[in-house]
C-alpha cells in the first residue's frame, strides 16, 4: 500500500502543469519538464523530435521508480 501511495504522489507532483504555468512561466530558470515540453510549440510550428524526446526523457525516472517498486505495488 505505501509504494502504490509513493508512485502515485510521485506521478502527481511530477505532472503538475496548471500551477507551474501559472507561478513559474516568467523565467526559463524555473520551469519544470511539462512547461518545457508546453513550450516546443508555437503559433505555426511544433518541433516534434524535440517535444517527442523531451516526452521520453521526462518519463525515464518514473519508470525507473515503478520498476523497482512493481512488486511491492502489486502487493499493494
Amino acid at each position: 500500500m505505501p509504494a502504490t501511495l509513493i508512485v502515485m504522489d510521485a506521478l502527481w507532483y511530477w505532472n503538475d502543469f496548471l500551477l507551474p504555468l501559472m507561478i513559474l512561466n516568467r523565467s526559463r530558470d524555473f520551469w519544470t519538464l511539462p512547461l518545457f515540453q508546453y513550450n516546443f510549440k508555437t503559433e505555426y510550428s511544433f518541433n516534434y523530435t524535440m517535444s517527442f524526446t523531451a516526452y521520453l526523457v521526462s518519463m525515464l525516472p518514473i519508470l525507473i521508480v515503478y520498476i523497482f517498486a512493481q512488486k511491492n505495488i502489486i502487493k499493494g
